[in-house]
C-alpha cells in the first residue's frame, strides 16, 4: 500500500475486508477499487487517476480497477504490470520488486558516502547510506 502513496501524495487508500477487520483496515465511500494483486507502477497510478465514474480498467481481458457500475471498459495500455497472480509470484518476483522499490524510494537522492570504518560487498550502486 505504501507503494500507491509513494506514487501518489493524493490518494487515500482503503480496504475492502471482513466485518471483524473494518475497524482496523477502514474502507473509504466514492472509491476506485482496485485489484490487490496488483503491483502499481508510475503508468498505472496515472491511469487510475483518469479513470471515470462507471468505467472500468481492463488488462489482458482482466478487469483490474473499478469506479461505480464499471459500465465503460477502458483498456490499459501502460508500462507492463505486475499481477501476483499466484502465491508463489510473491517470491518469485520479489528480488526484482525490491529493485524497483529501492529505485522508487531513492529517485532524486543522493546517497553519503560509506564510511572507512565500513567495508562493502557487492555493488555500491545497490547502496544507499
Amino acid at each position: 500500500m505504501e507503494r500507491y502513496q509513494v506514487l501518489s501524495d493524493s490518494i487515500e487508500l482503503g480496504y475492502i475486508t471482513t466485518s471483524h477487520l473494518q475497524s482496523h483496515f477502514p474502507s473509504i465511500t466514492q472509491a476506485l477499487t482496485v485489484d490487490a494483486r496488483i503491483i502499481p507502477n508510475a503508468s498505472f497510478i496515472q491511469a487510475l487517476m483518469k479513470l471515470g465514474q462507471d468505467e472500468y480498467l481492463s488488462y489482458n481481458d482482466q478487469t483490474i480497477a473499478f469506479s461505480g457500475k464499471a459500465t465503460t471498459k477502458k483498456e490499459y495500455r501502460g508500462q507492463p504490470i505486475v499481477q501476483l497472480l499466484n502465491r508463489w509470484d510473491l517470491f518469485k518476483l520479489n528480488g526484482r520488486l525490491i529493485q524497483d522499490d529501492f529505485a522508487l524510494l531513492t529517485k532524486g537522492k543522493t546517497s553519503q558516502a560509506l564510511p572507512d570504518s565500513c567495508s562493502l560487498i557487492g555493488n555500491p550502486a545497490n547502496l544507499f547510506y
